[in-house]
């Protein structure tokens, strides 16, 4: 047999093709690194070590995890959306309410004895409907106060005395101990 032929002694590699594939699967689907190295039979320590070892593995590993991210926050987008359109337009529902009796024919299986259709309406929410607008159109809807602080001070009115009864000789020395000050 020739030297190209023969198989490598020891036992096969852990690092494969179908493990980095069952961990990029299971962290794409919200598992801790954790767990998914340990749903593929391998130790978080030679996850970790695969990380440093093996760039391609690292990069599998981020797309894995981003991929899982995207598609929560996706979720949780259109969950917020559809909530708060609800509470902005109200809801309106059917309620029944249904009495039985028991059947003298067969006594084990109640009949329907009266059956009452309420049309409820749950009215908009105002906090939701300012909270929409303040930020979908904060331009317009503000929802929030403003203060400018200069740190001049201003007065509108400025008191003038009135000098008309002062005799000139007193003004005149006021005047005079003004200037040698």
């Amino acid at each position: 047999m020739s030297e190209t032929l023969r198989k490598k002694p020891g036992r096969p590699p852990m690092y494969n093709a179908e493990k980095v594939s069952k961990i990029c699967e299971l962290l794409s689907k919200g598992e801790t690194k954790e767990n998914a190295a340990k749903m593929a039979g391998i130790s978080p320590a030679i996850l970790y070590d695969w990380q440093n070892r093996y760039p391609e593995f690292l990069e599998a590993v981020k797309r894995a995890q981003a991929e899982f991210e995207n598609w929560q926050m996706n979720g949780i987008l259109e969950s917020a959306k559809k909530s708060l359109k609800t509470l902005i337009e109200g809801l309106e529902y059917e309620e029944v309410k249904t009495e039985y009796e028991q059947d003298p024919k067969n006594p084990s299986n109640p009949r329907i004895k009266k059956q009452t259709r309420t049309t409820k309406k749950i009215l908009p929410s105002p906090t939701a409907v300012i909270f929409a607008l303040c930020n979908r159109d904060p331009e317009h809807w503000q929802n929030r106060v403003t203060n400018d602080i200069n740190g001049r001070f201003e007065t509108e009115s400025v008191v003038k005395p009135d000098l008309s009864n002062v005799p000139d000789d007193l003004l005149a020395q006021v005047i005079e101990s003004i200037q040698r000050k």
